[in-house]
């Protein structure tokens, strides 16, 4: 068995069944739902433009 990574180790400790099946059976973990990848997205498009802003006040 090959050694855990940080980030399988969190997810883990999120979700202990999501680590099992990564290294037991990993074909049949579902795939990430449309839904949470749009919210991905649209809170990484708002930390950027809000980094952007906090950049310019600084300047």
């Amino acid at each position: 068995m090959k050694p855990l990574s940080k980030s399988d180790y969190t997810t883990g400790m999120g979700c202990p069944g999501h680590l099992w099946m990564k290294y037991h059976d990993k074909e049949n973990i579902p795939p990430r739902r449309s839904i949470v990848l749009q919210r991905f997205e649209q809170v990484n498009h708002k930390n950027r433009s809000n980094h952007s802003k906090n950049r310019s006040v600084y300047k």
